[in-house]
């Protein structure tokens, strides 16, 4: 898949086959393309060339059904700094109208104090939060900075 801003090059060539159950982490420095590779996949930006499936669907004629079931967390996430952590969790799960996951399940696999305010978290525990309240009701999260691309 290849995308150009223009002239510019946001990816060129991107293939990647990634097998169910698969956790792959998607590095890169800035400007290395993976904001636009994730968006790519999500159908918020079309591709100047090129296709791409998940699991089964196309990325542009499936994209409401991918979005249903895809998260995606930017570097730059803080939303409701009064909430409690915990109840930001469970307030995504009403939202998406899912049933969620075990929560203690995710807490060991990403340790954070849920009766704190958002606000209050450090940085990377928002963003554990983040996780959690994605991975509790959603088949693909992505995170972006450098750092998670899950798939379960």
């Amino acid at each position: 898949m290849t995308k150009y801003y223009g002239k510019a090059c946001g990816v060129e060539k991107f293939n990647l086959t990634v097998k169910n159950g698969e956790i792959f982490g998607h590095p890169g420095p800035n400007g290395a393309g993976k904001t636009t590779t994730i968006r790519l996949f999500l159908n918020l930006i079309y591709p100047t060339r090129g296709s791409a499936r998940t699991p089964g669907k196309d990325i542009v004629k499936d994209s409401l059904e991918i979005r249903k079931v895809s998260g995606y967390i930017t570097s730059g996430v803080n939303l409701y700094p009064k909430m409690i952590a915990g109840e930001y969790s469970d307030f995504i799960s009403r939202v998406g109208n899912k049933k969620p996951i075990i929560q203690e399940k995710l807490l060991d696999m990403f340790p954070v104090e849920l009766n704190k305010k958002l606000g209050d978290l450090s940085k990377g525990n928002k963003r554990k939060v983040f996780i959690i309240a994605g991975l509790q009701i959603r088949r693909f999260l992505f995170w972006m900075n450098r750092r998670l691309v899950l798939t379960l």
